[in-house]
């Protein structure tokens, strides 16, 4: 099987759910699957996280 790697480098809920959603799909097949955040990207990895509350960066 394959190694997949994907990188959320977004706090946007549309490029969140698609990130995840591949990486679902990937696993489900049997592959080796990561997610790695980077930049605004790591508050999805906050499981305590305000979901009402939007970063405010430019």
């Amino acid at each position: 099987m394959a190694n997949f790697l994907f990188v959320l480098s977004h706090d946007d809920n549309e490029a969140a759910s698609r990130c995840f959603q591949l990486a679902q799909i990937a696993h489900s097949k049997g592959h080796k699957t990561d997610i790695f955040f980077i930049n605004d990207g790591v508050f999805w990895a906050n499981s305590e996280r305000d979901l009402n509350v939007f970063a405010l960066f430019s």
